[in-house]
Order: structure tokens, then sequence, then C-alpha cells
């Protein structure tokens, strides 16, 4: 007797076959592999063939997978005063993610390092010798350059003696560390630089000089070269910078819990310089909230309340309070607020924030 295949029933065939048309389409299924959310299901959908991979990878995708679904933050860590080693505090994440969260704390705990830099999804740690600190004429610093090239780190030295300042900057290769560049400039006071700078933006690093001077002090990573960027009328200190679309810069400024966006073009005439480009007031849009643990119990009072993270493009800051010892997190584009740590009983300086971000593994392919 002849065997005959089964078949499939015709709701069922004709199912198949849509879903073929639609998959077959290269259109169609990029659009769908766009909307899928998280980078941890674009990498699994990635993983269903070489075609899915070649659309999961392109470059042009990515960009427009970025645009609709930014980069998340997962988690930061932390360091105090007085404490050699930092921890990773983790964020609530939806199911898709906790996989990556999981797996990033584990990696972390039981290790002392100090956090220098964080982005990429590459981390750079300084592990506490028991040394003495460099003189208060030099700061040594560690990056991670931004758009993560190579071996992606850059060290560098700064020094001053009155109004003289230099640096070295040298690039980690893959075969050490190479020859580093040179920059000498004159500072228009002689006053003593502080050694907090400002991770990378736009491939360079700022530092604001003492709150009379009005500036912030840039160099470039590239070519070691020194420059004065004028600071917005009414800023002076506790203020952050993050990366703006094109070569510009966000700059966030917190006069206690009144926060103000500033964004400078940095590609355009320069006399434009920087523009208001948002104002928001986080106690004043917390009034609905019924309990806020984090918030002193007078709002007027003058106690400290410090900018110590800002993400890219402004889109969100972290802000220390003195009063409560409570670190919030403000996302500035949903004007939504939330408190994410306390910092240890005793700790009177602001805790030091290190933001740890979603990065998508595919973008590396490339």
């Amino acid at each position: 007797m002849e065997a005959v295949a089964p078949t499939a029933p015709p709701a069922a065939a004709e199912s198949e076959a849509a879903m073929a048309l639609v998959l077959g389409d290269d259109d169609l299924l990029r659009e769908i592999l766009l909307r899928l959310g998280f980078p941890t299901c674009l990498v699994r959908a990635a993983a269903v063939s070489k075609r899915w991979l070649r659309h999961a990878s392109d470059p042009a995708f990515l960009r427009r997978f970025r645009a609709r679904n930014p980069p998340r933050l997962l988690g930061f860590y932390v360091g105090h005063s007085g404490v050699v080693n930092h921890r990773f505090v983790a964020l609530p994440q939806p199911p898709e993610l906790a996989v990556p969260v999981s797996s990033c704390f584990e990696d972390f705990a039981g290790s002392s390092p100090v956090v220098m830099d964080c982005r990429n999804g590459r981390l750079v740690i300084r592990f506490w010798d028991g040394t003495p600190s460099n003189p208060a004429e030099q700061a040594l610093l560690t990056f991670l350059l931004e758009d993560g090239g190579g071996v992606g780190v850059t060290f560098v030295v700064l020094s001053h003696t009155g109004r003289r300042v230099s640096a070295e900057v040298y690039v980690l290769q893959p075969d050490g560390w190479g020859v580093p560049t040179t920059g000498v400039m004159e500072l228009p006071d002689p006053e003593v630089l502080h050694s907090d700078w400002l991770s990378p933006v736009h491939g360079n690093i700022y530092l604001a000089a003492p709150a009379t001077s009005g500036y912030i002090l840039g160099l470039s990573l590239s070519d070691a070269r020194f420059f004065i960027l004028e600071l917005p009328d009414g800023v002076r200190s506790n203020f952050n910078l993050s990366t703006a679309e094109g070569s510009g810069l966000y700059l966030v400024h917190a006069n206690r819990f009144q926060l103000s966006v500033w964004h400078h073009r940095m590609d355009g005439d320069p006399a434009q310089g920087w523009v208001l480009a948002d104002t928001f007031c986080v106690l004043e849009e917390c009034k609905h909230l019924a309990h806020q643990s984090w918030a002193p119990a007078d709002s007027a009072q003058t106690g400290r309340v410090s900018m110590v993270a800002v993400g890219d493009n402004a889109e969100f800051v972290f802000l220390d309070i003195a009063e409560t010892g409570a670190v919030v997190h403000v996302h500035l584009k949903s004007k939504t607020v939330e408190k994410v740590y306390e910092r240890m009983p005793g700790d009177q300086q602001p805790a030091r924030i290190i933001p740890l971000m979603m990065v998508c593994p595919l973008s590396s392919l490339h």
C-alpha cells in the first residue's frame, strides 16, 4: 500500500504561506526587526539565519534601531568618599533584560576595584594598592573612547603650575601605549584645577574652572589641544555635560531642585553660544507623590543638591540630596523622579555615580 504524505489543513497552509510572504520580503522583515524593542531580542532574531543576521547587523538598520529604542539604563556603579571599592546597583528591568543585569552584577561582585569609566559595554577599573596619591598639581585620568574603537582606553597626565597647564595623552594600542601627544596652555587665572574631569564628549574632556572664572577648560584627546568654553549666564558650578546630536553639547545645571538644560551647537557660529533648551523643577513636578522619602522636610532649605551624573543627550540625571542622603534618578524626557540609592550613614560627601547603559552587541560586527 502506497504511503500518503500528510498535508496541512487548508487554514494552516494559508497561514504558513502568508508568513513566508511577509518574512520573505526584506523591507517587511526589517520593519519587524525594528520593533523588537530590546537588543537581547534582536540578537536572538539574528541567530535565525544568515539573512536575518545581515539585516540585523546592517549599520543603517542599527542606527534606526537605536533611534527607536534608545540605550536603556541598566543600573549604576556607586562609590563613596573614604571607601576604596565601588559596587553595582541594578535598576528594575523588564523580564527580557533580567539575564544581562544579573550577569553584570555577578561579574562585579566579590572584587574591590575603583571604577574609572564605563561605556559601550566596557569597564575600566583601578585596583587600590595603598600607594600615596599623586601630587595636588598633577592629575592622572583614565577614559574610554566614545566610539569603542581599538582597545579604546585613553590615559591623560595633567599638570599645572600657576597659569601653565600641560597634558600628555596616551592611547592604548594592541601593542601597548604609544608615544603621547602633548599640549600646553596659559590659563587666564592662576587657579588650582580640580582633578574631577568630566567623561569624554565628542572626543574632548572638560573641567570647570573655579566658580569665579565663568568658563570650562577643554582638552581635545586627539591632539592634546586645550581650549576655553564660556559657561551660560548664571551657571558657575554644579553642572555636568553630555553629548548631543552631531557635535553639540548639553549642559545640565542644578540650582537646588531647579534644573536647567542648555544646548551648544559647537559646529556653528561661536557667537550663538548656549541656548536654554528646557527647565524642570523636580519638587514641583512631584507634588502628586504621596511619599517622598528622598525629599527634605523643608524644600526651602539651602542644603546641597549635587549633580552627580548625566546621561547622553541629557536624557537623565542623578542628584545627590545632602539633607536626606538620597540619590534620585530624574528622567528629563518623561519628567519622572525616583529614589534609587541612599548614601552610607555618616558619609557627608556626594556619591560618585557611573551609569551602566545597555548596548547592542551586533554593532561590534561593523
